[in-house]
Protein backbone atom coordinates (compact mmCIF):
# COMPACT_ATOMS: atom_id res chain seq x y z
CA UNK A 1 0.00 0.00 0.00
CA UNK A 2 2.86 2.81 0.71
CA UNK A 3 4.64 1.61 -2.53
CA UNK A 4 1.66 2.65 -4.42
CA UNK A 5 0.80 5.30 -2.81
CA UNK A 6 4.16 6.88 -3.65
CA UNK A 7 3.69 5.65 -7.16
CA UNK A 8 0.55 7.34 -7.22
CA UNK A 9 1.87 10.56 -5.78
CA UNK A 10 4.91 9.75 -8.62
CA UNK A 11 2.99 9.86 -11.39
CA UNK A 12 -0.28 11.68 -10.88
CA UNK A 13 1.17 14.58 -8.20
CA UNK A 14 4.31 15.53 -8.72
CA UNK A 15 5.95 17.51 -6.45
CA UNK A 16 6.48 20.17 -8.39
CA UNK A 17 2.53 20.32 -9.65
CA UNK A 18 0.34 22.70 -7.79
CA UNK A 19 -2.01 19.98 -7.49
CA UNK A 20 -1.17 19.62 -3.84
CA UNK A 21 -1.07 22.64 -1.52
CA UNK A 22 2.14 23.00 0.40
CA UNK A 23 1.18 22.08 3.74
CA UNK A 24 -0.46 18.35 2.03
CA UNK A 25 3.00 18.13 0.28
CA UNK A 26 4.50 18.96 3.90
CA UNK A 27 1.84 16.62 5.96
CA UNK A 28 2.79 13.54 3.02
CA UNK A 29 6.17 14.19 3.08
CA UNK A 30 6.56 14.03 7.83
CA UNK A 31 4.61 10.85 7.23
CA UNK A 32 6.79 9.43 4.60
CA UNK A 33 9.86 10.45 6.89
CA UNK A 34 8.74 8.06 9.74
CA UNK A 35 8.76 5.15 7.31
CA UNK A 36 12.25 5.78 6.90
CA UNK A 37 12.87 3.98 10.59
CA UNK A 38 11.61 0.53 8.87
CA UNK A 39 14.40 -0.07 6.68
CA UNK A 40 11.97 -0.52 3.73
CA UNK A 41 14.47 0.28 1.31
CA UNK A 42 11.43 -0.12 -1.64
CA UNK A 43 9.45 2.65 -0.18
CA UNK A 44 12.64 4.95 0.81
CA UNK A 45 13.48 4.57 -2.83
CA UNK A 46 9.88 5.92 -3.81
CA UNK A 47 9.94 8.56 -1.05
CA UNK A 48 13.09 9.88 -2.58
CA UNK A 49 11.85 9.81 -6.01
CA UNK A 50 8.49 11.84 -5.43
CA UNK A 51 10.32 14.29 -3.90
CA UNK A 52 13.62 14.36 -5.71
CA UNK A 53 12.87 12.30 -8.76
CA UNK A 54 12.44 15.76 -11.01
CA UNK A 55 16.66 15.92 -10.96
CA UNK A 56 18.37 13.52 -13.47
CA UNK A 57 19.65 10.45 -12.21
CA UNK A 58 23.33 10.89 -13.04
CA UNK A 59 23.06 14.80 -11.70
CA UNK A 60 23.50 14.29 -8.10
CA UNK A 61 22.06 16.32 -5.45
CA UNK A 62 25.85 17.95 -5.29
CA UNK A 63 25.17 19.64 -8.50
CA UNK A 64 22.03 21.02 -8.19
CA UNK A 65 21.40 24.73 -7.45
CA UNK A 66 19.46 25.75 -4.72
CA UNK A 67 16.87 27.55 -6.60
CA UNK A 68 16.26 24.67 -8.80
CA UNK A 69 15.98 22.61 -5.97
CA UNK A 70 13.42 25.52 -4.07
CA UNK A 71 10.33 23.26 -3.68
CA UNK A 72 11.72 20.14 -2.37
CA UNK A 73 14.29 21.72 0.18
CA UNK A 74 11.36 23.99 1.57
CA UNK A 75 8.87 21.21 2.30
CA UNK A 76 12.13 18.76 3.62
CA UNK A 77 12.75 21.67 5.44
CA UNK A 78 9.21 22.24 7.16
CA UNK A 79 8.60 18.61 7.52
CA UNK A 80 11.74 18.23 9.38
CA UNK A 81 10.98 21.05 11.59
CA UNK A 82 7.72 19.67 12.35
CA UNK A 83 8.83 16.21 13.41
CA UNK A 84 10.75 18.08 16.45
CA UNK A 85 7.71 19.53 17.42
CA UNK A 86 6.00 16.71 18.72
CA UNK A 87 6.38 15.83 22.82
CA UNK A 88 8.32 12.31 22.90
CA UNK A 89 6.74 10.19 25.29
CA UNK A 90 9.68 7.90 25.48
CA UNK A 91 13.20 7.04 24.64
CA UNK A 92 12.42 5.90 21.50
CA UNK A 93 9.74 8.49 20.10
CA UNK A 94 12.80 10.76 21.64
CA UNK A 95 15.40 9.48 19.45
CA UNK A 96 12.98 9.07 16.19
CA UNK A 97 13.38 12.90 14.80
CA UNK A 98 17.74 12.66 14.95
CA UNK A 99 17.51 9.25 13.64
CA UNK A 100 15.23 10.51 10.44
CA UNK A 101 17.49 13.43 10.27
CA UNK A 102 20.75 11.13 10.47
CA UNK A 103 19.42 8.75 7.54
CA UNK A 104 18.51 11.26 5.49
CA UNK A 105 21.78 12.63 5.20
CA UNK A 106 23.54 9.23 5.35
CA UNK A 107 21.55 8.46 2.26
CA UNK A 108 21.74 11.52 0.41
CA UNK A 109 24.99 13.59 1.38
CA UNK A 110 24.38 16.40 -0.98
CA UNK A 111 21.92 17.26 1.02
CA UNK A 112 23.19 17.94 4.34
CA UNK A 113 25.54 21.27 4.24
CA UNK A 114 21.70 22.62 2.94
CA UNK A 115 19.32 21.13 5.10
CA UNK A 116 21.23 20.61 8.40
CA UNK A 117 21.58 24.71 8.97
CA UNK A 118 17.99 25.77 7.79
CA UNK A 119 17.17 23.16 10.79
CA UNK A 120 20.36 23.43 13.13
CA UNK A 121 18.44 25.53 15.72
CA UNK A 122 15.58 23.29 15.95
CA UNK A 123 17.86 20.49 16.58
CA UNK A 124 19.61 22.06 19.13
CA UNK A 125 16.71 23.55 20.76
CA UNK A 126 15.00 20.23 21.09
CA UNK A 127 18.16 18.83 22.96
CA UNK A 128 18.42 21.55 24.92
CA UNK A 129 14.25 21.26 26.04
CA UNK A 130 14.80 17.55 27.15
CA UNK A 131 18.44 18.02 28.09
CA UNK A 132 17.03 16.56 31.98
CA UNK A 133 14.43 15.94 33.93
CA UNK A 134 12.97 13.02 31.51
CA UNK A 135 13.50 9.63 31.64
CA UNK A 136 15.25 9.50 28.60
CA UNK A 137 17.15 12.22 28.93
CA UNK A 138 20.16 9.99 29.29
CA UNK A 139 19.74 8.68 26.21
CA UNK A 140 19.00 11.51 23.94
CA UNK A 141 22.05 13.03 24.89
CA UNK A 142 23.99 10.13 24.17
CA UNK A 143 22.46 9.57 20.72
CA UNK A 144 22.88 13.34 20.14
CA UNK A 145 26.49 13.27 20.72
CA UNK A 146 27.02 10.30 18.62
CA UNK A 147 25.14 12.31 15.49
CA UNK A 148 27.02 14.98 15.86
CA UNK A 149 30.72 13.28 16.70
CA UNK A 150 30.54 10.89 13.83
CA UNK A 151 31.09 13.78 11.24
CA UNK A 152 32.95 16.97 12.04
CA UNK A 153 30.94 18.75 9.03
CA UNK A 154 27.79 18.75 11.26
CA UNK A 155 29.20 20.32 14.24
CA UNK A 156 30.45 23.09 11.90
CA UNK A 157 27.27 23.35 9.84
CA UNK A 158 25.59 24.10 13.06
CA UNK A 159 27.88 26.45 14.64
CA UNK A 160 27.41 28.38 10.71
CA UNK A 161 24.04 28.23 11.49
CA UNK A 162 23.95 29.79 15.15
CA UNK A 163 26.25 32.72 14.05
CA UNK A 164 24.20 33.62 11.01
CA UNK A 165 21.14 33.23 13.15
CA UNK A 166 22.54 35.39 15.85
CA UNK A 167 23.82 38.03 13.16
CA UNK A 168 20.30 38.47 11.55
CA UNK A 169 18.40 38.64 14.79
CA UNK A 170 21.07 41.27 15.74
CA UNK A 171 20.59 43.25 12.71
CA UNK A 172 16.47 43.05 13.23
CA UNK A 173 16.90 44.42 16.40
CA UNK A 174 14.88 41.07 18.04
CA UNK A 175 16.81 41.11 21.35
CA UNK A 176 14.20 38.41 23.08
CA UNK A 177 15.27 35.79 20.09
CA UNK A 178 18.59 37.42 20.65
CA UNK A 179 18.96 36.37 23.90
CA UNK A 180 17.34 32.42 23.27
CA UNK A 181 20.23 31.79 20.87
CA UNK A 182 22.88 32.86 22.84
CA UNK A 183 21.22 30.28 25.67
CA UNK A 184 21.46 27.95 23.00
CA UNK A 185 25.32 28.25 22.12
CA UNK A 186 25.94 28.07 25.57
CA UNK A 187 24.03 24.97 26.18
CA UNK A 188 25.56 23.36 22.45
CA UNK A 189 29.22 24.50 23.77
CA UNK A 190 28.95 22.97 27.19
CA UNK A 191 27.16 19.84 25.98
CA UNK A 192 28.47 19.13 22.78
CA UNK A 193 31.80 20.78 21.77
CA UNK A 194 33.45 21.87 25.34
CA UNK A 195 36.43 19.27 23.92
CA UNK A 196 39.95 20.95 23.19
CA UNK A 197 40.18 18.90 20.35
CA UNK A 198 36.59 19.98 18.49
CA UNK A 199 38.00 23.57 19.68
CA UNK A 200 40.99 23.61 17.75
CA UNK A 201 39.64 22.01 14.99
CA UNK A 202 36.50 24.63 14.99
CA UNK A 203 38.08 27.61 15.99
CA UNK A 204 37.61 29.42 12.48
CA UNK A 205 33.98 28.62 12.77
CA UNK A 206 33.38 29.63 16.09
CA UNK A 207 35.39 33.13 15.84
CA UNK A 208 32.42 35.14 14.14
CA UNK A 209 30.15 33.23 16.93
CA UNK A 210 32.60 34.82 19.82
CA UNK A 211 32.93 38.32 18.02
CA UNK A 212 29.29 38.28 17.76
CA UNK A 213 28.18 37.60 21.18
CA UNK A 214 31.06 39.97 22.38
CA UNK A 215 29.34 43.02 20.16
CA UNK A 216 25.57 41.73 21.50
CA UNK A 217 26.09 42.95 24.58
CA UNK A 218 25.72 46.40 23.65
CA UNK A 219 22.40 45.80 21.62
CA UNK A 220 20.85 43.82 25.16
CA UNK A 221 21.83 46.29 27.35
CA UNK A 222 20.61 49.80 26.09
CA UNK A 223 18.57 50.28 29.77
CA UNK A 224 20.08 49.01 33.08
CA UNK A 225 16.61 48.19 34.27
CA UNK A 226 16.73 45.08 32.38
CA UNK A 227 20.45 44.26 32.29
CA UNK A 228 19.54 40.78 33.38
CA UNK A 229 19.52 40.40 29.48
CA UNK A 230 23.29 40.34 29.29
CA UNK A 231 23.83 37.80 31.75
CA UNK A 232 23.74 34.27 29.85
CA UNK A 233 25.99 36.14 27.07
CA UNK A 234 28.40 37.06 30.07
CA UNK A 235 28.50 33.72 31.53
CA UNK A 236 28.99 32.41 28.05
CA UNK A 237 31.99 34.83 27.31
CA UNK A 238 33.39 33.31 30.37
CA UNK A 239 33.03 29.80 29.68
CA UNK A 240 34.78 30.09 26.60
CA UNK A 241 37.38 31.70 28.01
CA UNK A 242 38.42 29.77 31.05
CA UNK A 243 37.13 26.19 28.99
CA UNK A 244 40.26 27.13 26.26
CA UNK A 245 42.46 30.01 27.96
CA UNK A 246 45.63 28.58 27.24
CA UNK A 247 44.72 27.43 23.67
CA UNK A 248 47.16 29.22 20.76
CA UNK A 249 44.62 28.93 18.52
CA UNK A 250 41.84 30.60 20.75
CA UNK A 251 44.81 33.43 21.14
CA UNK A 252 44.74 33.87 17.26
CA UNK A 253 41.53 33.89 16.27
CA UNK A 254 40.37 36.17 19.42
CA UNK A 255 43.14 38.70 17.96
CA UNK A 256 41.60 38.33 14.55
CA UNK A 257 38.17 40.08 15.64
CA UNK A 258 36.73 43.26 16.28
CA UNK A 259 34.33 41.88 18.92
CA UNK A 260 36.46 43.20 21.88
CA UNK A 261 36.79 46.90 21.10
CA UNK A 262 32.85 46.56 20.96
CA UNK A 263 32.48 45.01 24.18
CA UNK A 264 34.80 47.30 25.93
CA UNK A 265 33.20 49.93 25.08
CA UNK A 266 30.16 48.78 26.40
CA UNK A 267 31.72 48.01 29.66
CA UNK A 268 32.64 51.76 29.74
CA UNK A 269 29.37 52.65 28.67
CA UNK A 270 28.56 50.13 31.38
CA UNK A 271 30.48 52.07 34.19
CA UNK A 272 29.12 55.71 33.45
CA UNK A 273 25.86 54.51 33.45
CA UNK A 274 26.54 53.48 37.04
CA UNK A 275 27.74 56.49 38.16
CA UNK A 276 25.13 58.70 36.81
CA UNK A 277 21.93 56.14 38.18
CA UNK A 278 21.76 56.30 42.19
CA UNK A 279 20.52 52.83 42.92
CA UNK A 280 18.74 52.23 46.50
CA UNK A 281 19.69 48.52 48.17
CA UNK A 282 16.35 47.33 48.09
CA UNK A 283 15.66 47.66 43.87
CA UNK A 284 15.20 44.73 42.60
CA UNK A 285 17.12 45.68 39.49
CA UNK A 286 19.94 46.81 41.60
CA UNK A 287 21.51 42.65 41.93
CA UNK A 288 20.50 41.50 38.13
CA UNK A 289 23.44 44.96 37.48
CA UNK A 290 25.61 44.01 39.88
CA UNK A 291 26.11 40.25 38.65
CA UNK A 292 26.10 41.57 35.21
CA UNK A 293 29.37 43.95 36.33
CA UNK A 294 31.02 41.16 37.87
CA UNK A 295 30.80 38.68 34.68
CA UNK A 296 31.68 41.78 32.51
CA UNK A 297 34.60 42.83 34.68
CA UNK A 298 36.07 39.31 34.82
CA UNK A 299 35.76 39.23 31.07
CA UNK A 300 37.50 42.65 30.30
CA UNK A 301 39.97 41.24 32.50
CA UNK A 302 40.37 37.84 30.33
CA UNK A 303 40.47 39.84 27.26
CA UNK A 304 43.21 42.10 28.36
CA UNK A 305 45.93 39.73 27.12
CA UNK A 306 44.88 39.32 23.60
CA UNK A 307 44.59 43.38 22.94
CA UNK A 308 47.11 45.04 21.17
CA UNK A 309 48.78 47.89 23.27
CA UNK A 310 46.47 50.88 22.47
CA UNK A 311 45.87 54.15 25.03
CA UNK A 312 41.89 54.19 23.65
CA UNK A 313 41.96 51.18 25.73
CA UNK A 314 43.23 52.77 29.31
CA UNK A 315 39.48 54.49 29.40
CA UNK A 316 37.64 51.80 31.25
CA UNK A 317 40.72 51.76 33.32
CA UNK A 318 40.42 55.00 34.50
CA UNK A 319 36.33 54.43 34.97
CA UNK A 320 37.13 51.62 37.38
CA UNK A 321 39.83 53.60 39.53
CA UNK A 322 36.19 56.40 39.77
CA UNK A 323 34.35 53.59 40.58
CA UNK A 324 36.29 52.69 43.74
CA UNK A 325 36.86 56.03 44.80
CA UNK A 326 32.83 56.09 44.79
CA UNK A 327 31.81 55.33 48.38
CA UNK A 328 28.23 54.67 48.11
CA UNK A 329 28.73 52.31 45.73
CA UNK A 330 31.01 49.57 47.44
CA UNK A 331 29.52 46.39 45.58
CA UNK A 332 30.98 48.13 42.56
CA UNK A 333 33.70 49.48 44.11
CA UNK A 334 34.68 45.72 45.27
CA UNK A 335 33.95 44.13 41.89
CA UNK A 336 36.91 47.22 40.11
CA UNK A 337 39.62 46.33 42.79
CA UNK A 338 38.85 42.56 42.20
CA UNK A 339 39.49 43.70 38.74
CA UNK A 340 42.29 45.37 38.62
CA UNK A 341 44.24 42.79 41.49
CA UNK A 342 43.26 40.12 38.62
CA UNK A 343 45.17 42.01 36.08
CA UNK A 344 48.40 42.14 38.38
CA UNK A 345 47.36 38.27 38.59
CA UNK A 346 47.55 37.66 34.84
CA UNK A 347 50.47 39.39 34.07
CA UNK A 348 52.60 36.42 35.22
CA UNK A 349 50.89 34.26 32.77
CA UNK A 350 51.31 36.92 29.48
CA UNK A 351 54.25 39.77 29.68
CA UNK A 352 53.80 42.57 28.01
CA UNK A 353 49.66 43.77 28.83
CA UNK A 354 49.58 47.69 28.98
CA UNK A 355 46.67 47.40 31.27
CA UNK A 356 49.23 45.97 33.91
CA UNK A 357 51.99 48.45 33.28
CA UNK A 358 49.51 51.13 33.38
CA UNK A 359 48.01 50.57 36.61
CA UNK A 360 51.46 49.71 37.89
CA UNK A 361 52.66 53.35 37.31
CA UNK A 362 49.53 54.63 39.17
CA UNK A 363 49.74 52.29 42.40
CA UNK A 364 53.45 53.31 42.38
CA UNK A 365 52.13 57.28 42.41
CA UNK A 366 49.13 57.18 44.45
CA UNK A 367 47.65 53.74 46.32
CA UNK A 368 44.63 55.10 47.04
CA UNK A 369 43.02 51.81 45.36
CA UNK A 370 44.64 49.29 47.55
CA UNK A 371 44.01 52.22 50.53
CA UNK A 372 40.64 51.77 49.77
CA UNK A 373 40.07 48.19 49.87
CA UNK A 374 42.19 48.39 53.48
CA UNK A 375 39.64 51.03 54.47
CA UNK A 376 36.50 48.57 53.48
CA UNK A 377 37.35 46.05 56.16
CA UNK A 378 34.36 45.67 58.28
CA UNK A 379 32.43 48.65 56.56
CA UNK A 380 31.24 45.86 53.17
CA UNK A 381 28.47 43.10 54.30
CA UNK A 382 30.91 40.82 52.06
CA UNK A 383 33.70 40.90 54.68
CA UNK A 384 34.96 37.65 53.19
CA UNK A 385 35.18 39.01 49.65
CA UNK A 386 37.25 41.90 51.51
CA UNK A 387 39.68 39.89 52.95
CA UNK A 388 40.24 38.14 50.06
CA UNK A 389 40.76 41.09 48.02
CA UNK A 390 43.42 42.00 50.72
CA UNK A 391 44.91 38.62 50.73
CA UNK A 392 45.41 38.59 46.66
CA UNK A 393 47.05 42.35 46.83
CA UNK A 394 49.24 40.86 49.78
CA UNK A 395 50.44 37.85 47.50
CA UNK A 396 50.82 40.46 44.55
CA UNK A 397 52.01 43.74 45.72
CA UNK A 398 53.41 43.22 49.45
CA UNK A 399 55.42 46.32 49.57
CA UNK A 400 52.67 48.51 48.51
CA UNK A 401 50.07 46.81 50.64
CA UNK A 402 52.36 47.22 53.92
CA UNK A 403 53.05 50.99 52.98
CA UNK A 404 49.11 51.71 53.30
CA UNK A 405 48.74 49.96 56.52
CA UNK A 406 51.81 51.48 58.38
CA UNK A 407 50.53 54.67 56.77
CA UNK A 408 47.63 54.19 58.66
CA UNK A 409 48.54 52.83 61.91
CA UNK A 410 51.45 56.45 62.27
CA UNK A 411 48.91 58.94 61.63
CA UNK A 412 49.72 61.90 63.80
CA UNK A 413 45.67 61.75 65.24
CA UNK A 414 45.49 59.83 67.97
CA UNK A 415 41.71 59.06 67.55
CA UNK A 416 42.47 57.73 63.82
CA UNK A 417 45.51 55.73 65.29
CA UNK A 418 43.42 53.81 67.40
CA UNK A 419 40.59 53.55 64.71
CA UNK A 420 43.98 51.85 62.47
CA UNK A 421 44.69 49.55 65.25
CA UNK A 422 41.48 48.11 65.62
CA UNK A 423 41.22 47.77 62.06
CA UNK A 424 43.98 46.03 61.56
CA UNK A 425 43.01 43.45 64.47
CA UNK A 426 39.71 43.04 62.92
CA UNK A 427 41.49 42.24 59.70
CA UNK A 428 43.94 39.95 61.57
CA UNK A 429 40.93 38.13 62.98
CA UNK A 430 38.59 37.74 59.95
CA UNK A 431 41.46 36.39 58.16
CA UNK A 432 42.06 33.81 60.25
CA UNK A 433 38.38 32.90 60.48
CA UNK A 434 37.56 32.64 56.73
CA UNK A 435 41.75 32.02 55.75
CA UNK A 436 43.36 29.37 58.62
CA UNK A 437 46.09 29.03 56.39
CA UNK A 438 47.02 32.18 55.39
CA UNK A 439 50.11 34.21 56.89
CA UNK A 440 48.90 38.09 56.79
CA UNK A 441 51.90 40.26 55.65
CA UNK A 442 54.50 37.24 55.95
CA UNK A 443 56.68 38.95 52.87
CA UNK A 444 56.88 41.98 54.15
CA UNK A 445 55.76 42.41 57.54
CA UNK A 446 56.56 45.77 58.91
CA UNK A 447 52.89 46.55 59.28
CA UNK A 448 52.67 43.59 61.86
CA UNK A 449 55.68 44.75 63.64
CA UNK A 450 54.58 48.15 63.54
CA UNK A 451 51.57 46.60 66.04
CA UNK A 452 53.63 44.62 68.02
CA UNK A 453 55.66 47.64 69.06
CA UNK A 454 52.29 49.12 69.87
CA UNK A 455 52.07 46.95 73.08
CA UNK A 456 54.61 49.36 74.67
CA UNK A 457 52.77 52.51 73.40
CA UNK A 458 52.53 55.80 75.44
CA UNK A 459 49.33 55.89 74.70
CA UNK A 460 47.14 53.76 77.13
CA UNK A 461 44.29 53.16 74.46
CA UNK A 462 46.86 52.32 72.08
CA UNK A 463 48.37 49.65 74.00
CA UNK A 464 45.03 48.70 75.22
CA UNK A 465 43.80 48.00 71.52
CA UNK A 466 47.28 46.23 70.43
CA UNK A 467 47.19 43.90 73.39
CA UNK A 468 43.50 42.92 72.64
CA UNK A 469 44.64 41.78 69.38
CA UNK A 470 47.52 39.71 70.84
CA UNK A 471 45.10 37.98 72.92
CA UNK A 472 42.25 37.22 70.54
CA UNK A 473 45.54 35.87 68.52
CA UNK A 474 45.82 32.64 70.27
CA UNK A 475 45.60 30.38 68.32
CA UNK A 476 47.97 32.14 65.49
CA UNK A 477 49.99 32.95 67.77
CA UNK A 478 52.92 31.34 65.24
CA UNK A 479 51.99 33.66 62.56
CA UNK A 480 53.03 36.29 64.56
CA UNK A 481 56.22 34.67 65.84
CA UNK A 482 57.32 33.19 62.70
CA UNK A 483 57.98 36.71 60.81
CA UNK A 484 60.28 37.70 63.70
CA UNK A 485 62.48 34.48 63.63
CA UNK A 486 62.54 35.03 59.58
CA UNK A 487 64.00 38.13 59.96
CA UNK A 488 66.05 37.57 62.44
CA UNK A 489 67.44 34.72 60.49
CA UNK A 490 67.10 37.02 57.37
CA UNK A 491 65.61 33.76 55.42
CA UNK A 492 63.89 35.99 52.80
CA UNK A 493 66.99 37.61 51.66
CA UNK A 494 69.70 37.36 48.78
CA UNK A 495 72.67 37.68 51.23
CA UNK A 496 71.58 34.36 52.71
CA UNK A 497 71.84 30.87 50.76
CA UNK A 498 69.80 28.00 51.71
CA UNK A 499 72.09 24.52 51.82
CA UNK A 500 70.13 21.36 50.94
CA UNK A 501 70.74 20.28 54.46
CA UNK A 502 69.09 22.91 56.13
CA UNK A 503 71.95 25.22 56.98
CA UNK A 504 71.61 28.95 56.17
CA UNK A 505 75.23 30.26 54.89
CA UNK A 506 75.30 34.04 54.75
CA UNK A 507 77.50 35.55 52.14
CA UNK A 508 77.00 39.34 53.57
CA UNK A 509 78.19 40.74 56.66
CA UNK A 510 75.53 40.02 59.12
CA UNK A 511 73.42 43.49 60.47
CA UNK A 512 73.16 43.02 64.37
CA UNK A 513 70.67 45.37 64.76
CA UNK A 514 68.52 42.48 63.52
CA UNK A 515 69.08 40.73 66.53
CA UNK A 516 68.26 43.82 68.89
CA UNK A 517 64.85 44.39 67.12
CA UNK A 518 63.99 41.05 67.37
CA UNK A 519 64.24 40.12 70.72
CA UNK A 520 62.69 43.90 71.89
CA UNK A 521 59.82 42.44 70.31
CA UNK A 522 59.56 39.17 71.42
CA UNK A 523 59.78 40.74 75.21
CA UNK A 524 56.85 42.83 74.05
CA UNK A 525 54.93 39.72 73.30
CA UNK A 526 56.07 37.65 76.90
CA UNK A 527 55.35 40.90 78.44
CA UNK A 528 52.13 41.90 77.19
CA UNK A 529 50.61 38.39 77.47
CA UNK A 530 52.52 35.51 79.38
CA UNK A 531 49.21 33.37 79.68
CA UNK A 532 49.74 33.36 75.51
CA UNK A 533 52.76 33.14 75.18
CA UNK A 534 53.34 30.01 77.76
CA UNK A 535 50.33 28.20 75.90
CA UNK A 536 52.02 28.32 72.78
CA UNK A 537 55.35 27.79 74.13
CA UNK A 538 53.38 24.07 75.73
CA UNK A 539 51.67 23.50 72.63
CA UNK A 540 54.83 23.50 70.60
CA UNK A 541 56.67 21.30 72.58
CA UNK A 542 53.82 18.90 72.71
CA UNK A 543 53.77 18.89 69.27
CA UNK A 544 58.12 18.17 69.16
CA UNK A 545 57.67 15.63 71.30
CA UNK A 546 54.95 13.89 69.38
CA UNK A 547 56.67 14.34 66.38
CA UNK A 548 60.47 12.91 67.06
CA UNK A 549 58.68 9.63 68.60
CA UNK A 550 56.69 9.40 65.45
CA UNK A 551 60.15 9.66 63.70
CA UNK A 552 61.25 6.76 61.47
CA UNK A 553 64.82 7.98 62.54
CA UNK A 554 64.08 8.49 66.61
Amino acid sequence: TQRCAFDFLTTHMPLQSDILSLNEKVCIVEAGCYLLLKKNDSVIRRLYSWVLGHMKADEGIESMSFTKTDVALKIFIKAMKNLFRLTPKDTKTAKAPLQIVKTIFDDNEGLTERLLPEIASTIVKYLEMYKEDYAFSNDLCEFGTKFLSTDNKHLILIWQALGSELSELMGEHDYKKVLQTIKLIKFFLKTYNSSKERFSNNSKYLKPIFDRILMSMNSLSNDLEVMENTIPGLNLISEIMYIFENETSFEKFVLMGDGISKFIQFYSDFITSIMKRRYEKNEESWKSVEEAFLLSTRNVVALQVYIVPSEKGITWLNQMIECIEETSLREIAIICIEGIISIYEKQKEKLGCDSYRYLQNCIKKEPKIIMQLWDMIGQSPNDRKVVELVMRADSMMPIVLSSCVINKLLDENMTQKIAAVNQFALFWKLAAEYFPLFVPFSTEPLSLFHMIDFLNHDHPLVRHSSKNWLAESTRKLDHILDPIINRLLKKTSDEVYDSKTGRLIYTAPYDTRLVVDAFKRLRSILQASKNLSLIHICRCRRYAVCRSRWSPYH
